[in-house]
This record gives structure tokens, C-alpha cells and sequence, in this order.
């Protein structure tokens, strides 16, 4: 029952997932279409940005579900747990559309050349789709308790909702009104907080929670976010800059870039998603404790999700110049280039794949201090190696810096969740090395590819 239950819930994590990649790529095929070339680029741009939104959230939702599943039977702790989320996530809402401004505002002098000859349009269009994107934030409360309860697919529904009202509403405005892409685009941000009504409308009301039992809460659950949202900010930080940096360091292979991390984004995020699933049932293992039965289980999908999505890049890089034809048309952006960026992304991304796994292992059962300190590796690789090879080497270094960064981060992330967890030295060495072969293989499958893809340009 258990089994079954993780399977559809990473089942209904994958269609959420889906549910945005479909969005992200139904509106550049949009643009390229119905726009010019400086609107699919602009776009590319913005949408990148927007990447960072969701990580305001700091993923408080995860932290509310762990807090969640510790209180257990305790009604008057559950009722405090998600009177101390509520508060906590309105507060990181406010900062979300605070940024967006910001946003908005600086990217015309940031990029004066994307923004055109309409500064203040693209500055709209950054606003409003950063500020749609912050929908996610404010829903984290409502999601950590459907987690917690092992029921994803309210999540699923609200985000495909959502999006697909956004996704309709621009393409309507766009195709049938004729109206500029700025606007279009504008208008799709807004309507992506019809995810958060749609989740809202769904969820029971929250019982009344004592005051002093609030503020307890409201001290845990901050320590534990800190440490989620180092994590995050840190982690998923390093993803979203990818494209920006390009954008500065080699403007023309922004777009061709673009185009290869949204097919890779929907590879990862949709691994990533599944492996969500587990993090129910792996807190609830650890809280009973059985730390060796949640190792075991997180091994196990270490091998299935690393397999996966490294299959999958093997199948796009295969597939990609009908792809990239069917999607944006064979002028938008030379296949050649997308397939070179494509096999770059590839290789770092299978390279963090072999931590998904053990990164949910370490959220559910460390303090929030040694999550931190997991999450700085990655970071710190990517400001000491990514950023000066990017600017020495462009594109090409900043991709094997960040795939060096990921060797690093994988490796620590699963030395920490053992070395936490496990009782013996050799369960640590073991968990550790296995995830160490994992990556000389996925390795030994991408660096050939990238050589290959780059005799073709």
C-alpha cells in the first residue's frame, strides 16, 4: 500500500512538473511564432529570471510536512505547524513581489539591448511574470499539508490549473487580439496565481491554534527553513543563473542556451519532482527510527532516477533537430548550437542527478546548520571554478566548472546525510563511493557527446 500510494504521488509530481515545463515551452513556441526575434529573446531572458521566484520560497512546504509528520497525533501542534507556515510564507510572498519590482525596473539597464526600444514594456513584462511566478510561494503552506498527508495530487491540479489558464489567457491575447507579445506575456504571468486559488479552494479549513504553542512552532519551523532555504537559494540559484550568465558572458548563444535548459529543466525537474514522492515516507521512516531502511530506500531511487535521466538526455540529443523544428522553427536557433549546449547541460545535470536521492534523505532527518553546510559546496565550487572559467572560456567553462561543482556537491551531500544518519563507518563509505561510480560512469557517457556536438558547430 505504501508502495503504491509513493507511486501515484510521484506520479502526481511529475504531471505538476510537466504542467510548467508545458507552460515554459507552450509560451517560447508562442513567441517565436507569433513574435519577432527580440521578443523570443527578451523572453528567454525573462522567463530565465523568473526561475528565481520560487526559491523565495525557501521550500517551506517540505518543512511544514516534516513538521507535520512529527507532530503526528497531536492536533493542537498540527493546528500551530500551520499557523507558523501561513505566517512565514506571506512574509517571503511580500519579499517575492518586492523583488519583482526590482526586476522590472533593472533589467532595461541591465540589458539595454534586450529591452529594446521599449524599456518600460520589458520592464512590465519582467514585473509581471516574476510576480506570477510567486504564486508558488504563497501556496507552500497548503502544500506541505497535502505532503504530509501523502497526497500530491491536489498540488498537481492547482499547478496544471494554473498554468494552463496562463498558457490559454496569452495565447489568446496574442493570436486573436493581436496585442504585442510584452502584453501577452504580462498577462500569462498574472494568471498563474489561479494555481494558488485553485489549491486554496481545495485544502479543509485550519483548526485554531494556541498562541504559545504558535510561537514554539514558529522557532522550530524557522530553524528547519533556514536550512531549506540555504539549500534551495543555493541550489536551485546555481540552475537559474545559468542562462543569465551566458546572456553576459556570449549574448549570442543566449537563445540556443535557452532553448537546451528548458528541455533540460523539464529532464531534471521531473526527476526531481518523482523523487519528492519519497519524502513523506523517508521522514516517517526516520522518525520511527529505521535510518538504515530510508538509506536503503534512498539508494535504490539514486540508481532508478540517475538511469532515467541520463536516458532521457541520450533521447532528446537524439531527437532534438525535429524537436527544436516542430518547437521554435529551424531560424530560431541553429540545431548545432542547441544540441552543443544541450549535451554541456546534460552532463551537469546527470552529475546532480546522483544526489537527488540523498539530498531528500538529508532534508528530512539533519538540522537545519548541516544542511547548510551540504548546500555551500556546490555554491562555493560554482564562485571559485564556474564563474572565472566562464570568463575566460565562456559557455563551454562555465558548464565544466558547474559540472565540477556538481562532482563535489553530490559527494557531499551523501557524506553528510551518512556520516548524520548511519551508525558505521561502513555504511558512510559504502552510500558515498557507490555515488562516486555513479558519476565517473554518467561521465564516461557525456564528455564523449560533448566533443562529438562540438565538431558539428
Amino acid at each position: 500500500m505504501r508502495a503504491k500510494r509513493t507511486a501515484s504521488n510521484a506520479v502526481a509530481n511529475i504531471t505538476n512538473g510537466a504542467s510548467n515545463a508545458a507552460f515554459q515551452i507552450g509560451m517560447t513556441a508562442l513567441v517565436a511564432r507569433a513574435g519577432s526575434t527580440g521578443d523570443l529573446a527578451l523572453w528567454s531572458l525573462v522567463a530565465s529570471l523568473s526561475g528565481f521566484a520560487p526559491l523565495m520560497s525557501c521550500n517551506v512546504s517540505a518543512a511544514v510536512a516534516r513538521r507535520l509528520i512529527a507532530a503526528g497525533t497531536d492536533l493542537s501542534r498540527a493546528a500551530a505547524v500551520v499557523r507558523a507556515g501561513s505566517v512565514l510564507a506571506a512574509r517571503l510572498t511580500a519579499g517575492g513581489l518586492g523583488l519583482a519590482v526590482a526586476v522590472g525596473a533593472g533589467l532595461p539597464w541591465l540589458y539595454p539591448t534586450l529591452a529594446g526600444a521599449q524599456p518600460w514594456a520589458a520592464s512590465l513584462l519582467a514585473a509581471a511574470v516574476f510576480a506570477g511566478s510567486c504564486w508558488v510561494i504563497a501556496a507552500q503552506t497548503g502544500q506541505g499539508r497535502w505532503m504530509a498527508l501523502q497526497r500530491n495530487w491536489p498540488i498537481a491540479l492547482a499547478g496544471l490549473f494554473g498554468r494552463g489558464l496562463a498558457l490559454v489567457g496569452g495565447t489568446l491575447l496574442l493570436v486573436l487580439a493581436q496585442a504585442p507579445a510584452w502584453a501577452a506575456l504580462a498577462l500569462a504571468g498574472a494568471l498563474l496565481w489561479g494555481g494558488y486559488w485553485a489549491m486554496h479552494r481545495q485544502l479543509p479549513a485550519a483548526a485554531p491554534a494556541p498562541v504559545e504553542a504558535t510561537r514554539d512552532e514558529a522557532t522550530s519551523l524557522t530553524s528547519v527553513v533556514k536550512g531549506f532555504a540555504v539549500w534551495s537559494l543555493t541550489s536551485a540559484a546555481t540552475q537559474a543563473a545559468i542562462v543569465p550568465i551566458v546572456a553576459a558572458v556570449a549574448p549570442e548563444k543566449a537563445t540556443p542556451f535557452y532553448l537546451a535548459f528548458t528541455l533540460a529543466s523539464l529532464v531534471s525537474g521531473l526527476a526531481v519532482a518523482a523523487a519528492n514522492a519519497l519524502a513523506a515516507p523517508v521522514a516517517q521512516l526516520l522518525c520511527r527510527p529505521d535510518p538504515e531502511g530510508a538509506a536503503k530506500a534512498c539508494l535504490k531511487a539514486t540508481y532508478l532516477l540517475t538511469a532515467s535521466v541520463n536516458g532521457c538526455f541520450v533521447v532528446l540529443l537524439i531527437a532534438l533537430g525535429p524537436l527544436v523544428s516542430l518547437w521554435v522553427g529551424q531560424e530560431a536557433a541553429a540545431v548545432a548550437e542547441v544540441r552543443h549546449s544541450l549535451a554541456l547541460l546534460a552532463l551537469q545535470q546527470g552529475l546532480r542527478s546522483a544526489a537527488i536521492a540523498s539530498s531528500i534523505l538529508l532534508a528530512m532527518g539533519s538540522p537545519g546548520p548541516l544542511m547548510m553546510k551540504a548546500a555551500l559546496i556546490e555554491s562555493v565550487g560554482m564562485i571559485v571554478l564556474a564563474l572565472p572559467m566562464a570568463w575566460v572560456w565562456g559557455p563551454v567553462g562555465l558548464m565544466s566548472g558547474l559540472s565540477l561543482a556538481a562532482v563535489l556537491g553530490a559527494l557531499g551531500v551523501a557524506h553528510f546525510a551518512a556520516n548524520q544518519l548511519l551508525d558505521t563507518e561502513t555504511h558512510v563509505s559504502r552510500l558515498v563511493s557507490r555515488i562516486a561510480l555513479l558519476q565517473f560512469a554518467i561521465a564516461a557517457v557525456w564528455v564523449p557527446a560533448i566533443a562529438i556536438t562540438a565538431r558539428a558547430l
